[in-house]
């Protein structure tokens, strides 16, 4: 597949893009099975680790064939066209009810972005915001009003309001009138679906950990008093 020292252009999952990377080690496996026929099958395959030239994030290939035909290649970590929130471990690690549903929901997100699945993450994200907000205001009867309640509660500013209604009305065209979302309009709803589930669960949580220190009376009023 490649040789040590030899530059490819690979997916590179820091930058987002493809970018040289330089191979550092490459192995070859091969198997032989014999058949019925009293002949043999020879699978093949080679494990190839490289190392991105601009940020040094490591990637590694496999190459599978069975007798020089099929050859199918596998990337791990897998090619992400959306780098996942820094905050997701904490999400994961909430102990709130529903945190494990939510990040996993999330993670199912992210893995329809990076097929490029635009549809079904477009439902998806529909679906996990209808999660929220149920969760939070109640279910209202449709998302316009579960979105207005959710401004009184102080979830969401007026801008996220503004910015939310066509989106999620997309979702709706997108089960009903064959609407056909592109990776841009995705991309911007998951913005404000991330924004929305830091602010509601991830930054709620930290400010529970938080200790702030009681009060002390200045030394003067301390001594005027005694």
């Amino acid at each position: 597949m490649a040789n040590p020292e030899e530059k490819v252009w690979w997916h590179c999952n820091l930058c987002l893009r493809k970018t040289k990377h330089t191979v550092l080690y490459t192995i070859t496996k091969e198997d032989v099975t014999e058949t019925h026929e009293d002949d043999f099958d020879v699978e093949k395959s080679v494990y190839t680790l490289a190392e991105c030239n601009g940020c040094e994030y490591v990637t590694m290939k496999t190459s599978w064939s069975i007798n020089g035909q099929g050859d199918m290649v596998d990337q791990y970590p897998p090619a992400l066209a959306r780098r996942r929130p820094p905050w997701m471990h904490e999400l994961f690690l909430a102990d709130f009810l529903g945190a494990q549903s939510k990040y996993n929901l999330l993670q199912e997100l992210y893995t329809g972005i990076g097929a490029q699945n635009w549809w079904l993450t477009m439902l998806g994200v529909r679906s996990l915001l209808e999660f929220v907000m149920v969760e939070k205001v109640g279910d209202n009867g449709s998302f316009v009003k579960n979105l207005e309640k959710f401004l009184e509660g102080g979830f969401i500013s007026k801008i996220q309001l503004d910015a939310l209604g066509p989106l999620i009305e997309a979702g709706h065209a997108t089960t009903h009138r064959g609407y056909q979302p592109t990776s841009a309009d995705v991309n911007v709803v998951m913005d404000i679906l991330e924004n929305v589930l830091e602010s509601i669960y991830v930054t709620t949580e930290r400010a529970k950990k938080l200790k702030v220190p009681p009060r002390t009376k200045p030394a003067a009023a301390a001594a005027k008093n005694s």
